[in-house]
């Protein structure tokens, strides 16, 4: 089992996007998920799934027991794969610099919630 008290950036890539996770300070066993990315010639052929799927594996090889991330309330595609992957929306809030609404997602990792 990897240690889960690294205090860096992990980036996990693929050919069809990426994604980072890192783990929360003071709560290192809590993962902040950020960068989630499908390259412009891999959309809308299911590899957000995929890489969704991917992603919410090496969480739990990790032995991460939560995970959080953060998407912009217009971004309906990515609401759509977390929705999918059994993330569940907690909340919105208004971005103070953008004045965008961003919704907080959490992902319990065999948890069963």
């Amino acid at each position: 089992m990897a240690n889960i008290f690294q205090r860096y950036k992990m980036r996990y890539s693929t050919i069809y996007g990426f994604f980072s996770i890192d783990p929360m300070p003071n709560q290192p066993s809590v993962a902040w998920c950020s960068d989630f990315t499908i390259f412009k010639l891999s959309r809308k052929q299911g590899m957000a799934h995929a890489l969704k799927a991917y992603q919410n594996k090496v969480l739990s090889d990790e032995g991460f027991t939560l995970a959080m991330c953060s998407v912009k309330e217009s971004n309906v595609a990515q609401i759509r794969v977390l929705t999918k992957a059994d993330w569940n929306h907690k909340t919105s809030f208004q971005d103070v610099r953008t004045g965008e609404m961003i919704q907080l997602w959490v992902y319990g990792i065999n948890q069963g919630f």
